[in-house]
């Protein structure tokens, strides 16, 4: 895990997601994929399947400590309570995106630890993200997520309150 910069693509993390969000796309960004060698990895391809668990089991937490904030909030500022608690539907969408064994994603480092051979991984890279799009806009997949990272919230609110 690298707590620098690493992650950081100045497009993708910065300008985009500033330009849709200031002109109502929504908020569209990414980050830089962070290379992970697995015969540095204790376990090896297991070891790689725990790394690629790691980035949506740390939207989950986040999406935990955004909860607890916008509990803490709820009576003396009511609107940045409203505002975390969108923060935390959105951590656990974003968790539920990043399992999707669609590379870039963090759940396509599954299929590698699935053993799926090298090449397939590789070709499916070449067109994951054009197939990410295609799976969100035009299945019920997105409904899905969105409705999958809704009855989290609930339920994390549920658990707080």
């Amino acid at each position: 895990m690298t707590l620098n910069l690493a992650q950081v693509d100045w497009i993708g993390t910065t300008i985009l997601p500033f330009l849709t969000s200031l002109l109502g796309a929504g908020f569209l960004g990414w980050g830089r994929a962070v290379r992970t060698n697995p015969a540095k990895l204790r376990g090896g391809l297991n070891g790689l399947a725990v790394v690629s668990l790691a980035g949506p089991f740390s939207n989950v937490i986040m999406a935990v400590i955004l909860a607890v904030l916008a509990v803490a909030t709820l009576s003396a500022i009511p609107a940045l309570a409203q505002f975390l608690a969108h923060g935390v539907e959105l951590s656990l969408y974003l968790a539920i995106i990043n399992m999707l064994p669609v590379p870039p994603l963090d759940g396509s480092k599954l299929l590698l630890a699935a053993r799926v051979p090298a090449v397939v991984y590789v070709e499916l890279s070449s067109f994951g993200f054009m197939l990410l799009i295609v799976l969100i806009s035009v299945t019920r997949l997105g409904i899905l997520m969105s409705d999958w990272s809704y009855l989290g919230t609930r339920a994390i609110f549920s658990l707080l309150h």
